[in-house]
């Protein structure tokens, strides 16, 4: 199995995924496999990311998801993440047609050893339906903020 980056979701991007359609939102999740790359280097991928969503569909909002923590217990990679999410809030704030919903650790992390619980990503990593389902809720709200004024069946 091939391991998707944030590049290769820009590829699909350049390469017309999004041609002959004319959405009202898009939504992203993309960054947690470039776990390898600094900090700054995931912040730059996504907001390409955005730029391109922005330019290949400027009637569109986008809604950009923080990447959710990973590993069972608090690590390295856990506040690196949580670096990326601030940086890309920073760079977001105040753009036109582009919201950031950051995953806030506390849908996943709990109890005092800061633990995700294998209910919520059975690998501590990938999200199972309870996984999901936290992360859908706030995403909804935001969608039907976002949507309300359209004419949807």
């Amino acid at each position: 199995m091939a391991i998707r980056q944030t590049q290769h979701v820009l590829w699909r991007l350049q390469d017309g995924v999004l041609e002959g359609y004319s959405p009202k939102v898009i939504v992203v999740l993309a960054g947690t496999n470039n776990h390898d790359h600094s900090v700054e280097l995931i912040v730059e991928a996504l907001m390409e990311i955005v730029k391109t969503c922005r330019d290949k569909q400027p009637q569109a909002t986008v809604i950009l998801l923080g990447i959710p923590p990973c590993g069972q217990y608090d690590n390295p990679l856990r506040r690196k993440i949580a670096s990326v999410n601030a940086g890309v809030a920073s760079r977001v704030a105040g753009m036109k047609n582009v919201v950031m919903l950051d995953t806030d650790p506390s849908w996943f992390v709990s109890g005092s050893d800061a633990s995700i619980s294998h209910n919520d990503m059975y690998d501590y990593l990938h999200l199972t339906r309870s996984g999901y389902s936290k992360l859908a809720e706030p995403l909804l709200n935001l969608l039907v903020t976002h949507l309300k004024d359209c004419n949807i069946p």
